[in-house]
């Protein structure tokens, strides 16, 4: 997959605050790319996960002690959800982390971080209906269901292997309790080409649902493109600068976060 090696999995928390930005007393984490890092406002801290290397007073890294975890890998998703594991429980907070590369292949296996008990499970084998093929993703749009639903997420495209995108422009939908995967039915015949490295973000706009798309790759060359899919009627809009107003350069491997 990749000259750099995936570095061996661990969780270390940092904490977050208002104050400034000092130095860490405690060790910091190897260097790395690929990594995530993710907020968790109850606490305060921010979650570091993976990654890959090619070698305040209350600011420092700590490493958090797990039960047995998801194997290295780098180029991930992870994300803060709630759920009711057992479809009966009260919801809680899970770090998800879904898919990615170890060093010889991608990865589609998903795990869960309690992150009060402080526990690992390997939620795999009980995925259910069009579970994703091994990929890198980053990013996904994520839903907070209504009462009595369940948390959903969206995920669109990916990568293979190299500068290869998976052969998939399929949007998929994970239930976040059930596991279950479904598509999207999407009523437009135009819609994203197989992209990797690009940003997946979910907004909410009048009470309407609305998953954005924007750069990424294919065939190792970036796209500045902007795709909107409206999921109420499952309509697909794209959007690209024309030359004559500010537009972001073609680009891919970005972040991009509601505000």
């Amino acid at each position: 997959m990749s000259t750099s090696k995936a570095i061996p999995p661990s969780i270390l928390l940092f904490p977050v605050t208002s104050t400034p930005l000092n130095e860490p007393r405690a060790k910091p984490p190897a260097p790395r790319v690929g990594a995530s890092l993710t907020f968790y406002a109850p606490t305060n801290e921010v979650i570091l996960f993976g990654g890959a290397s090619h070698e305040t007073d209350s600011r420092v890294w700590r490493k958090l002690p797990t039960s047995s975890s998801p194997s290295a890998r780098y180029d991930h998703l992870a994300l803060i959800v709630n759920r009711a594991p057992t479809g009966r429980e009260a919801k809680s907070s899970h770090l998800l982390v879904f898919g990615g590369a170890s060093d010889d292949a991608p990865l589609n296996d998903l795990w869960f971080l309690d992150l009060d008990a402080k526990t690992w499970v390997n939620s795999t084998g009980r995925m259910k209906g069009c579970v994703p093929s091994p990929r890198t993703i980053q990013s996904c749009g994520y839903l907070a269901g209504k009462v009595g639903e369940s948390d959903r997420i969206y995920l669109v495209g990916g990568g293979e292997g190299g500068d290869r995108p998976v052969d998939d422009n399929v949007v998929r939908v994970l239930d976040i309790d059930s596991l279950t995967w479904t598509h999207v039915k999407t009523i437009t015949t135009r819609c994203p080409p197989s992209l990797q490295g690009h940003t997946t973000t979910l907004v909410n706009i009048n009470s309407i649902p609305y998953l954005i798309v924007f750069g990424g790759s294919v065939n190792s060359v970036s796209s500045a493109g902007l795709w909107i899919l409206n999921l109420e009627s499952n309509e697909w809009t794209h959007l690209e600068g024309d030359g004559e107003e500010e537009w972001p350069a073609s680009r891919c491997g970005h972040t991009m976060t509601r505000v």
